[in-house]
């Protein structure tokens, strides 16, 4: 985990200790939290050969502004199992 002199705020890339009501909220009025995210995601990966993201058409420009090019791909959506469960 690193932290910036004098921040609040610290970047991590575990989820240890986080609960989900502690982010209930957290990002609202943030501008591009998202887009930092991936950035960092990114340079974690900057070695790597190759990228991939698979996303819903709408999603594309978000990642396209990133520096990523679309591609076509395929997928398997089990929406049943979103819960983890298999039925």
């Amino acid at each position: 985990m690193s932290h910036a002199p004098g921040a609040a705020v610290a970047y991590r890339d575990d989820v240890d200790g986080i609960h989900p009501d502690q982010l209930e909220g957290f990002f609202e009025g943030w501008s591009d939290v998202g887009g930092e995210l991936v950035r960092r995601v990114l340079d974690v990966l900057r070695d790597h050969y190759t990228v991939d993201v698979v996303c819903d058409p709408d999603v594309v420009p978000f990642y396209q502004r990133l520096g990523m090019r679309p591609a076509v791909g395929a997928s398997l959506r089990r929406f049943d199992r979103q819960s983890g469960r298999v039925r």
